[in-house]
């Protein structure tokens, strides 16, 4: 039997560039799912894209958000806050509900999953706090949910990796009891020019687990945001005859969901 393996591109509706690579890469069968920032500006424009897409086979998630755009605040602040007990969880539920408010009111459904940007979701006592909300609001019915257990090697940034791990110690005795989640997770790397994320990429599908989920950040030849050069490197690998010969090679099933065996891939 073929692995499944769930590739999310993270990030969809940051800008023009993050979110048409994200939509073709979905429409070539080289994602699986996708996560929204239903928090951005031009949210109703991408959410818009998102519709006139052949995106169905895709699992389109919430990509939790509070250190981006307006209202956020710096992720230094919030880990501190997460960690000492001093963050504000009535302010954390709120957020939530808004954001989850404007993914459905735009879409017209629910989010098949929920993760976080920066792994937000995943800090202590915001994760309570979301599975909480989750709980009263889609009862049995909720969103799969994203558990970012970095791996400490395949990749190149261990200091980074120690601090996820540390953040998110803990994390699956916090997930409700019908809460799905992703059996294993990679993607992590420094987002440098020099990264050589197809390297990654092959070591990712080859040591992940059934069932485990691989992010990325892919953008089109038009990014100029501070990681332009990784998320292009990106787009064109995932877009390539190479990534899809490996997923072939590999015994690869590109899945939506955690327990899911069917694959929106097309090789």
């Amino acid at each position: 039997m073929k692995k499944g393996i769930i590739l999310c591109a993270d990030d969809f509706g940051m800008s023009d560039s993050v979110n048409h690579a994200i939509i073709e890469l979905i429409e070539l069968g080289r994602l699986s799912a996708t996560s929204c920032m239903t928090t951005m500006p031009n949210w109703q424009s991408a959410a818009n894209l998102l519709k006139n897409s052949q995106s169905s086979q895709a699992a389109i998630g919430l990509h939790f958000n509070l250190t981006e755009g307006e209202h956020s605040q710096p992720l230094n602040r919030l880990i501190v806050q997460s960690l000492s007990g001093k963050i504000n969880t009535d302010h954390i539920v709120m957020t939530l509900r808004q954001q989850l408010d404007a993914f459905e009111n735009t879409l017209g459904y629910a989010p098949t999953f929920v993760d976080g940007h920066q792994h937000v979701h995943a800090f202590p006592r915001i994760r309570t706090a979301i599975m909480t909300e989750l709980q009263q609001r889609y009862g049995d019915n909720q969103p799969w949910v994203r558990d970012p257990i970095t791996p400490l090697t395949g990749h190149d940034s261990l200091l980074k990796a120690v601090i996820i791990r540390t953040l998110q110690f803990g994390f699956r005795h916090s997930l409700n009891k019908h809460t799905h989640t992703n059996s294993s997770f990679a993607g992590l790397y420094s987002l440098t020019p020099e990264a050589d994320f197809p390297a990654m990429m092959v070591q990712w599908l080859s040591q992940l687990s059934h069932g485990g989920l691989i992010m990325c950040h892919p953008a089109s030849e038009t990014s100029q945001d501070e990681h332009a050069q990784a998320r292009i490197r990106e787009y064109q690998y995932l877009a390539s005859d190479q990534f899809g010969d490996t997923l072939d090679q590999l015994n690869i099933n590109l899945v939506n969901h955690p327990s899911d065996t069917t694959a929106p891939h097309k090789g």
